[in-house]
């Protein structure tokens, strides 16, 4: 049987995949689509725009209101106070709130295509890029820092 910080360790994971896997696909299908000219799309533009809201409410805000709340969880119910004395994971927050960060400024770009705003290729290259390394350094930390 699951323990409740098990548990909560689970749905912690599985939260970073929604999260980071959301904001890295919903960067790239971006990024393509504002290469492909959207303006002459008509209503397969409209489409993708749509599946794009869908994609950045469910998976994306939806992940990290996961990975938030199971890792508050996780910190109260687990190994809170040691985990506070460890270096690493002051690291791994460190990172979790640039991704936060970068999570916000998604959302500005999500804003702008709801306005029918034109999104640049640089700004959805920066997303992509930044949250593949965030979400490695962190991935690489946790495990470095439970290991040693």
């Amino acid at each position: 049987m699951l323990s409740v910080f098990q548990l909560s360790l689970a749905l912690h994971i599985l939260g970073i995949v929604f999260w980071v896997g959301g904001i890295i696909s919903l960067s790239r299908v971006l990024r393509i689509f504002v290469s492909s000219n959207a303006a002459t799309l008509g209503a397969a533009g409209d489409e993708v725009v749509g599946s794009a809201r869908a994609l950045w409410k469910g998976f994306v805000l939806g992940g990290m209101l996961v990975v938030l709340t199971s890792g508050v969880g996780n910190v109260v119910v687990g190994a809170g106070t040691a985990y506070f004395q460890q270096g690493w994971f002051h690291t791994k927050l460190t990172f979790v709130v640039g991704l936060v960060a970068l999570t916000v400024f998604m959302g500005l770009q999500m804003a702008r295509l709801a306005r029918g705003e034109l999104l640049k290729r640089s700004h959805l290259a920066m997303i992509h890029g930044g949250a593949s390394a965030l979400v490695l350094l962190i991935l690489l930390i946790t495990y470095l820092g439970r290991v040693s």
